[in-house]
């Protein structure tokens, strides 16, 4: 074993490393460096051990350790015990004595010294390199936020996020439509009477809105009869549809079983009502030209 003596720079890197020779399946058992290992030493890298030469009766090892400091003057670490455990348990201790270091500082030649006055901060310009990541970053921002703005406006307007909106169905053309899917839906044929003629005059309901312009949902069938009354609609479609109207609250509030008849009768109703009032509006369209 031997210890390591240097003088050194402060900053500058030592080892402490000690050599020994042992048997095969011998453990050599250290205890951690504290650090500092001493006032003013600190520990760069704690104990490792390397296999220096391999034998069949005997290993050289060698165990060492990484120190330095940033102060000057003489130092000592104190030192160590290991412990070198044999295959038959016995143990034997190792004593490392202490390890002297001396670290000096760079001698200042005063004889041409000139104090040197001091200099202002130095200020360097702007790169683009710099400023890319910001402005691109505040781009990207911008337009996600132009984004989601653009998106809530047009989802509020039932229009698509980019593009123009697409063209709106006729009244006449939606109000067909749904009577047809309420239709294929054979709700009263399976006894749901009031989900049946709640479609079918909300179906209604929502014609006389886009036709009429009025608020048809949100007023009484009373209300919407002496509504329709002020406009010159075909007798019997208008009667049907009130009868159908009034039928259809009776449903919903009475609890009104209508028969099979009347529930067969509610969607043809509607249709001609529908058709009826579209085809007005196409014969007031033509007289106007």
């Amino acid at each position: 074993m031997y210890e390591k003596k240097d003088t050194l720079l402060i900053g500058d890197q030592t080892q402490w490393e000690i050599q020994l020779q042992v048997t095969p399946k011998t453990e050599l058992l250290l205890k951690p460096l504290e650090n500092p290992a001493a006032p003013g030493v600190e520990v760069i890298e704690n104990w490792c051990v390397d296999t220096l030469s391999k034998r069949q009766d005997e290993l050289t090892l060698k165990v060492h350790a990484t120190l330095t400091s940033f102060d000057s003057g003489s130092f000592k670490v104190p030192g160590r015990e290991f412990y070198l455990l044999h295959p038959d348990g016995q143990v034997d201790t190792l004593h490392v004595g202490d390890l002297s270091l001396e670290y000096t500082t760079l001698a200042v030649d005063t004889t041409d010294f000139v104090p040197m006055p001091l200099k202002a901060q130095m200020h360097y310009p702007v790169t683009f390199q710099e400023v890319a990541p910001w402005g691109g970053g505040g781009l990207l921002l911008a337009f996600l936020l132009f984004v989601v703005i653009r998106y809530f406006r047009r989802r509020a307007a039932n229009r698509p996020l980019f593009g123009p909106a697409k063209p709106e169905d006729p009244a006449h053309v939606v109000a067909l439509r749904e009577l047809d899917k309420i239709r294929s839906k054979k709700l009263w044929q399976n006894h749901k009477e009031k989900e049946y003629y709640t479609e079918v005059t909300d179906t209604v309901r929502r014609y006389i809105e886009r036709r009429y312009e009025v608020s048809a949902m949100e007023l009484t069938t009373p209300e919407i009869i002496a509504l329709l009354r002020n406009y010159p609609l075909p007798e019997q479609e208008f009667a049907e549809l009130q009868t159908l109207l009034q039928d259809a609250d009776l449903v919903k509030f009475a609890k009104y079983t209508p028969s099979e008849e009347e529930n067969e009768r509610a969607i043809p109703v509607a249709v001609r009502f529908v058709n009826a009032t579209f085809l007005q509006t196409l014969e007031e369209d033509s007289s106007r030209e």
